[in-house]
């Protein structure tokens, strides 16, 4: 008697899953509409103010000769 409550109450759960996940997802959302994650991206070339790229490389070959000098 008891196997069949569980198994009445174990079927109400998934139905009870489905209604709840309906309510909660978004059904406007569309995964075209965002680029895909583990695609290569290209880097950003956004500098503070006052800094530009020929600073930027400057200290680059700084890094290269201090770690050529150790």
């Amino acid at each position: 008697m008891a196997e069949r409550g569980a198994n009445s109450s174990s079927r109400r759960i998934p139905e009870e899953n489905d209604t709840v996940r309906s309510k909660l997802t978004d059904t406007h959302i569309s995964i075209l509409n965002y680029p895909d994650p583990l695609a290569p991206r290209p880097q950003l070339k956004t500098y503070p103010q006052g800094v530009t790229s020929d600073m930027e490389e400057r200290w680059h070959q700084m890094l290269e000769e201090s770690k050529s000098q150790t």
